[in-house]
C-alpha cells in the first residue's frame, strides 16, 4: 500500500489552494499512491456550506478522475438539520464512504456548528480507520473511547506550536501504535497562528511502536509504502495509552478559558 501524506499549507486563497490540491491529488497518482491524506487546514475555509458543497464535488470528481482515495481537508458537512466541522473520506469511484466530524469545537464555532458524536471508524482503504483532529487527538475521553474501538489505522492531523508539542505528538502516537490501532499518521502543520518560518513540523508514520518515516523540512508530499496485510493479521499488544503531560495540560487550560 502507498500513501501520499501532504505535508503542506497553501495560499491563503481558497481558489488557489483548491488547485493546489488538484495537483497534489495528480502528483500522488503518478507516484502510485493508492491513498492521499491532507492536513485538517489545508484549505482556508470558511462557515459556508454552499463553499463546502462546491469543495466537495471538487474532491469527488478528482478522487474519481485520477482513480485514487482520498481522505480531505476540513469541510463543513450538514446532516439531519445540524452543521458539522469534518473530514471526509472519498473512495476511488468519488464516492464518500465515511464523515469524521470534529467534536471540540472552539467557542466562536459553537454559535454555528454542532460537535461531532463520538468517534467511530471508517471503511478505507487502509482498513478500519479513525481520523482525528486538532483538540480531539489529546481529549482524554475521546482517549478512553479509543481503547474499545476496533481500528486498525488512526490518523492524527495536529497543529503543534513548538517542538515540546511536536515531541509529545511523537510520544502519543508511539504509545497508540501498540495498543489503539496498528499504524498511526500524523499530519502535522504548522498552528495557523504561527509562521512556518518560527517553527516547521514533520509529518511522520508509526507502525506498532516503531516509527518509519518523517517528512524532510519543507517536504511538501511523504510517499511511505505499508504491507497492509500483516497489518490487519496483527494482535495489539494490550497497554493503557496515556496522554503526554504537556499535551494534557494545554488541553485542561483550553478547557477551562475556552477553545
Amino acid at each position: 500500500m502507498r500513501i501520499a501524506i501532504i505535508n503542506s499549507n497553501p495560499d491563503e486563497d481558497l481558489s488557489k489552494g483548491i488547485e493546489s490540491a488538484s495537483s497534489f491529488i495528480f502528483n500522488a497518482k503518478e507516484k502510485q499512491a493508492e491513498v492521499i491524506i491532507f492536513g485538517f487546514n489545508f484549505l482556508k475555509i470558511k462557515e459556508q456550506i454552499e463553499q463546502s458543497k462546491n469543495i466537495i464535488k471538487h474532491y469527488k470528481e478528482s478522487a474519481k478522475k485520477a482513480d485514487i482515495n482520498i481522505l480531505t481537508s476540513r469541510i463543513f458537512h450538514s446532516e439531519n438539520n445540524k452543521i458539522y466541522s469534518a473530514v471526509a473520506y472519498i473512495n476511488s469511484q468519488g464516492k464518500i464512504k465515511g464523515w469524521q466530524p470534529v467534536i471540540n469545537l472552539t467557542k466562536n464555532e459553537e454559535r454555528y456548528l454542532s460537535p461531532g458524536p463520538m468517534v467511530k471508524c471508517m471503511d478505507t482503504i487502509l482498513n478500519k480507520t479513525i481520523a482525528l483532529s486538532n483538540f480531539d487527538v489529546f481529549d482524554p475521553v475521546i482517549n478512553r473511547q479509543l481503547d474499545s474501538v476496533d481500528c486498525k489505522t488512526l490518523i492524527m492531523q495536529v497543529n503543534p506550536i513548538s517542538t515540546l508539542e511536536q515531541e509529545a505528538f511523537r510520544e502519543l502516537a508511539i504509545e497508540r501504535s501498540m495498543s489503539q490501532a496498528n499504524l498511526v499518521i500524523v499530519i502535522s502543520l504548522p498552528d495557523i497562528k504561527h509562521s512556518i518560518e518560527t517553527f516547521n513540523p514533520a509529518s511522520f508514520v508509526v507502525y506498532q511502536g516503531k516509527e518509519i518515516t518523517e517528512s524532510a523540512p519543507f517536504e511538501d508530499m511523504l510517499i511511505v509504502d505499508i504491507d497492509y496485510d500483516y497489518i490487519s493479521d496483527f494482535k495489539l499488544v494490550l497497554q493503557k495509552v496515556e496522554i503526554p503531560k504537556l499535551l494534557e495540560q494545554k488541553f485542561m487550560q483550553v478547557n477551562q478559558r475556552g477553545l
